[in-house]
């Protein structure tokens, strides 16, 4: 075979092996929902997008914003966004999707849902339209979204 056609496919095999690796770790890199759309947390305590319909969507991503701005007003988890060019110094700004009579435990700034017997936080009442804290029996165990604006009134099991 000639030098210059071994040359040229080994050429192609080259491009062709970055090719799929890259396409392999593009397809691999854990995602993040749409706006609006659900997260729930795996077992090494990541967020994995999942169905808002599920059992297990705990979160909602509310909206991206800049790191240097922060999420808008609120108790958002901020996640910083990976992932590109176009992601870095960005954050991932998620609401709590939790409904009245929910129990919750909390470690650090993971939340999970879990029996009420064993749990830290019961939610009371998810008031749409309202930022408020102090419309909730317990401001201080409470919390508010700006955008959507959202209250979520929590209080011990």
């Amino acid at each position: 075979m000639p030098q210059r056609l071994t040359r040229r496919i080994r050429q192609v095999a080259t491009i062709t092996t970055v090719l799929l690796t890259t396409a392999l770790c593009y397809w691999s890199w854990p995602r993040e929902p749409e706006v609006g759309g659900c997260a729930a947390i795996n077992d090494q305590a990541e967020l994995t997008t999942t169905d808002c319909t599920s059992p297990t969507a705990l979160y909602r991503l509310a909206k991206h914003a800049r790191r240097t701005h922060g999420c808008p007003p609120g108790d958002y988890l901020p996640i910083p966004r990976r992932g590109g060019r176009h992601h870095s110094g960005s954050l991932a700004c998620y609401t709590l999707v939790v409904h009245k009579g929910d129990c919750l435990t909390t470690k650090g700034t993971t939340t999970k849902r879990t029996p009420c017997a064993t749990a830290d936080l019961k939610v009371d009442a998810v008031l749409t339209d309202h930022t408020d804290k102090h419309t909730c029996p317990d401001p201080t165990k409470s919390l508010h979204y700006s955008d959507p604006t959202t209250t979520i009134c929590l209080s011990k099991p």
